[in-house]
């Protein structure tokens, strides 16, 4: 379910980010990232092609909308959110990037899977760990598909 209100925003919650122009033919979404609060702020857990990190939430200047799983309860995304912050400082899956792109942009293609993670496997991968699997059987998830699947 989407979230609306910034004030109900909580730890786990998914951040699917508009689109960048160059993708916004093909795509609703290009990236995605965790809630996670601390010290009363609220930051975003994501793999971005550095690393995974942890930044403000909405340091993108792009419009983005936040979903919840139906039936997650505040503990569940707490948990989701903690295993993403377990990963911070891992390495970005650049050779999982064409097969998530040729995906946005439907055309196939298959790259090798490792350990690394790609944002949408991240945010897919932190929820199984806690009991909501809403995605982790999507092969290389966009993050329109995450989308749909939080619908």
């Amino acid at each position: 379910m989407q979230i609306a209100d910034s004030k109900e925003y909580r730890d786990g919650d998914v951040v699917l980010v508009r689109a960048k122009p160059l993708l916004e033919h093909w795509a609703v979404y290009d990236h995605a990232a965790l809630i996670w609060t601390y010290d009363q702020a609220t930051y975003t857990v994501e793999a971005g092609f550095s690393s995974i990190r942890a930044w403000v939430l909405g340091h993108w200047q792009r419009p983005y909308d936040v979903f919840r799983p139906d039936g997650a309860d505040a503990t569940s995304g707490v948990l989701a959110a903690h295993r993403a912050i377990e990963q911070l400082g891992e390495g970005y899956a650049f050779w999982k990037l064409p097969a998530i792109v040729r995906k946005i942009l439907r055309r196939p293609g298959t790259v090798t899977v490792a350990q690394a993670m790609v944002c949408t496997e991240l945010v897919t991968w932190a929820w199984a760990m806690s009991g909501f699997d809403f995605g982790s059987w999507i092969e290389y998830p966009t993050p329109d598909e995450i989308a749909e699947a939080l619908r």
